[in-house]
């Protein structure tokens, strides 16, 4: 059994990175990013929606199981080294998303900001749990967990509804849409009713996390 077996301290820092490497590199954590908003406009609106809501979110799940489950108790400074990953992922997807034209690179960029958010939950979760401190990791790892299904739901919403008002993706920019909206005022709706439960997923992720 796996979880009976006491790895040593090298070991488990080994497993650790390399864990930290292909999850990283397959949910789109920086510097590991770099495919992402590259596949988003290439790839179907619907591929799109899955590679964001659903395949990202395998290798969150993975790692969740590898580091929380199979290696046993953490050290103090594998919080660190996640927390650092979490929030550099989480301030440059932002930056970079502001920077966008293109409606599909946005979204991509979006993903790696969310992405970021729920490794600094995950992060929390293991310096918690490497102090001992139970209630305050299960707290911290529930809000990275939650954050795992909200940005699924609507980064889903968000691709299918820019499908629908953009023709292809090399007209899915601002202005396009923009001007789209009249034909499809409906759909537009759907994407600002996700845009809107972003917001709040956010806001009570936020207050989840700070207890």
């Amino acid at each position: 059994d796996i979880r009976a077996a006491q790895p040593s301290a090298t070991l488990a820092a080994s497993v650790l990175i390399l864990a930290l490497i292909g999850a990283g590199s397959k949910a789109g954590l920086v510097p590991l990013h770099v495919w992402l908003p590259l596949a988003h406009p290439a790839a179907p609106s619907h591929v799109s929606a899955l590679m964001s809501g659903v395949m990202t979110k395998v290798a969150v799940y993975g790692l969740v199981r590898i580091v929380f489950d199979l290696i046993g108790t953490p050290a103090w400074w594998w919080s660190m080294v996640v927390l650092a990953l979490g929030g550099i992922t989480a301030v440059m997807g932002v930056l970079y998303a502001l920077m966008q034209h293109d409606l599909k690179r946005l979204l991509a960029y979006h993903t790696v900001e969310n992405i970021g958010i729920i490794f600094i939950g995950l992060g929390l979760a293991l310096a918690f749990k490497a102090y001992g401190m139970a209630w305050a990791a299960a707290l911290a790892l529930t809000a990275g967990l939650l954050h795992v299904f909200n940005h699924s739901v609507f980064k889903s919403l968000l691709f299918s509804a820019q499908a629908r008002c953009s023709p292809a993706p090399a007209n899915a920019t601002w202005s396009t849409s923009v001007g789209l909206s009249t034909a499809c005022r409906r759909r537009l709706l759907f994407f600002s009713s996700a845009a809107r439960r972003f917001r709040r997923c956010r806001r009570s992720t936020v207050s989840y996390q700070n207890g």
